[in-house]
């Protein structure tokens, strides 16, 4: 025992956990510290066993402070050296008035032994500090760390990206599930290798350049692209994001082959383009050549001809019978036929190089402006109007009066067989980003079977004998209607009317 009063009270009164016990484990005295913390009284303690009032749990396997603490008081009874033993889980009994059970605790031992003047040992002195908050700190920051390792282990194997960890060793520490997706390659046999063995032979200097960046960088991102070989032998274009973190390198890819092999198709399809694009312009310019050629070599022979007629039906004129006057006026006709063919061919061939000058165009002022323009072409002729309610279009509007001065002629000569001619402009909506007109008689019509034939240069379903023209007006429509980016179709029926149809784009969002 303990003789020294005054030094009692001062070790019960440490702030510190403390006992005092007697070489077979009897306690001697206790800290006020070390009675609140075990939730025990003084005289319940005092003389009675260490391990009499502090049993082991039997409903908790995993408490091994006790049977730890018998191990570390056994070193200091046998071999008198002071023994300090890492946190143990102990379970404290509650009193009764507490609500009885355990109660859960770490604490961390000392114990030292005190020898009197003949070195046996007299008691040992046992310290605890209390470590259950940081016990239970780090075991929360494992769970944390546990849980977080959980979901980048999910996020890595559901991701569908490239993932890696790679080190700057040149080797892959770990990959995810869509390597073998993508190359066809385990892990472990990704794993086994370095990594510039699966880089494509002419990408393996520019991936070692910025393996170097990450090497000298922690805080930079690198972006970079190289091909990787898949295990059947091909390879594929993989566009990297990287960065490196102490040893390591946090990466990820993503499979860009189709998108590269779509450049790569586009770059050629535009490579090919121009060049077809400069061969059109050659062509143009041949056939502007050509054109311009043929009008002046024909002309001059068609001059020829209608003067020669008109001299021989000056000087002889008075002596020719009527076959022979009407071999003559053929002859002066067709002619003046040839030079209108000649005329509406060069004008086709330069409304292929045209400039469109699109405005809005009020398409009724348009149409009525063009109507009292034919009024010539009516005569005596009865002829009925009906023009319906018509937009503003987005055109130029000299080409588009041209294409409706063909159409509304077109309309007039091929019901001109008719008692009475009725001719209908409109526009309908078909819902879609387009404007809609059509121009309808009630003409001859035409045979379905032939529609394709309509609008082609020369492309005529009647004989010259019975509708005159060159055959080249509806290929300056469809022309016209092309350069605008819209349509050109026709409906008919034989001797019941035809109806031909053109569309505008409409002008986008917000445009006037």
């Amino acid at each position: 025992m303990i003789p020294e009063p005054d030094f009692r009270a001062l070790f019960e009164s440490a702030p510190g956990l403390y006992l005092v016990l007697a070489p077979d484990l009897t306690i001697v005295t206790a800290s006020d510290a070390y009675l609140r913390a075990t939730m025990t009284r003084r005289g319940d303690v005092l003389g009675r066993g260490l391990f009499e009032v502090f049993p082991d749990n039997p409903d908790d396997p995993t408490a091994t402070g006790t049977t730890n603490l018998r191990a570390s008081l056994d070193v200091v009874r046998n071999e008198l050296v002071s023994h300090t033993m890492a946190a143990q889980k102990y379970d404290i009994r509650r009193p009764e008035s507490e609500g009885g059970g355990f109660e859960e605790r770490y604490w961390s031992p000392y114990n030292s032994p005190v020898l009197d003047s003949d070195g046996r040992l007299r008691y040992i002195i046992h310290r605890v500090e209390d470590v259950t908050d940081l016990v239970r700190q780090k075991k929360l920051a494992a769970e944390l760390r546990s849980l977080a390792e959980e979901e980048v282990n999910r996020f890595f194997s559901v991701s569908l990206d490239l993932l890696c960890i790679a080190g700057h060793d040149g080797y892959f520490k770990l990959v995810n599930s869509s390597w073998e997706r993508v190359l066809g390659y385990t892990n472990g046999e990704l794993t086994s290798k370095p990594f510039l063995e699966f880089v494509h032979p002419d990408d393996v200097e520019s991936t070692l350049v910025e393996s170097r960046r990450l090497a000298v960088s922690e805080t930079e991102v690198v972006d970079f692209a190289n091909r990787y070989r898949c295990k059947d032998g091909s390879f594929k274009w993989l566009v990297w994001k990287a960065r490196s973190v102490g040893n390591l390198i946090y990466a990820a890819a993503r499979d860009m082959t189709d998108e590269r092999r779509a450049e790569e198709e586009i770059r050629k399809l535009n490579a090919e383009l121009g060049e077809r694009l400069a061969e059109l312009e050659v062509a143009n310019r041949e056939l502007e050549a050509f054109s311009y050629s043929v009008s002046h070599d024909l002309r001059a022979p068609l001059r020829h001809v209608t003067g020669f007629s008109q001299l021989l039906e000056k000087s002889a004129g008075g002596s020719l019978d009527d076959t022979g006057r009407r071999y003559l006026a053929t002859i002066s006709e067709s002619a003046r036929q040839m030079g209108r063919l000649i005329d509406d061919l060069l004008g086709f061939s330069r409304m292929a190089r045209a400039e469109v000058h699109r405005t809005r165009v009020d398409l009724a002022a348009l149409v009525s402006g063009v109507q009292q323009e034919l009024q010539a072409q009516v005569g005596e002729r009865d002829v009925v109007w009906r023009v319906g309610d018509l937009p503003s279009v987005e055109a130029d509007p000299a080409l588009l009066r041209l294409a409706l001065v063909n159409l509304l002629s077109n309309a007039l000569k091929y019901s001109g067989t008719r008692p009475r001619s009725e001719i209908e402009v409109g526009a309908v909506s078909n819902g879609g980003n387009e404007t809609v007109v059509f121009v309808r008689d009630n003409g001859v019509g035409f045979d379905m079977r032939y529609a394709d034939k309509l609008f082609g240069v020369f492309q005529r379903l009647h004989r010259q004998e019975e509708f005159e023209g060159t055959g080249i007006g509806l290929a300056n429509v469809r022309r016209i209607i092309q350069r605008h980016g819209g349509r050109t179709w026709a409906e008919g029926v034989p001797d019941s009317g035809a109806t031909f149809y053109f569309s505008l784009p409409k002008p986008a969002e917000g445009q006037s």
